[in-house]
């Protein structure tokens, strides 16, 4: 029996074989075999988003992440003055006389609550701003067009006055 193994081996390809004749596939059919439809594994966002290259010398290929030449550029933060008008002297926080950077946006919030003042106001003596009355924890702002000293009064409580400086 020194033949068994190529007896064996003969079986096994004529086995194949006759397995893998079964049934021929139609013409035009282009699934041979019979696997289960393929989907693309599901976005665990492990992996960033590619976004395509546009050709350097390409007009038609745009990237989306790029800004277009008609857009606004990103404005700049805006920057704040802040003034807290407070129940005790001084009656403005960080105090009465006050000077403030140019370009800077002046944020006034009342935080007095006071029951004899429950409205403050933040106005200029020559009315080039007036806030109106402001209850506690009301915010105001203001921007300035330009540098200039202004006397503020808060006609709520006439005794309440500082200065501000905008240079």
């Amino acid at each position: 029996m020194r033949n068994k193994p190529l007896l064996l081996s003969l079986l096994l390809v004529l086995l194949v074989v006759a397995v893998s004749c079964g049934e021929e596939p139609e013409v035009g059919d282009d699934k041979v075999l019979d696997f289960p439809e393929q989907t693309d594994p599901p976005d665990l966002g492990a992996r960033p988003k590619e976004s395509p290259t546009p050709a350097p010398n390409n007009p038609a290929v745009v990237n989306p992440n790029q800004p277009k030449p008609d857009e606004n550029p990103a404005e700049p933060e805006e920057k704040f003055f802040d003034v807290a008008m407070v129940a005790d002297s001084p009656y403005f926080e960080p105090g009465n006389d006050l000077q403030m950077p140019a370009g800077f946006t002046l944020r006034v919030t009342n935080k007095d609550s006071t029951a004899e003042r429950p409205t403050r106001s933040f106005t200029a003596e020559n009315r080039a701003f007036d806030s109106g009355p402001m209850a506690p924890d009301q915010v105001w702002t203001h921007k300035f067009s330009g540098p200039g000293r202004y006397k503020v009064v808060d006609h709520k409580a006439p005794f309440i006055f500082a200065t501000i400086e905008v240079g």
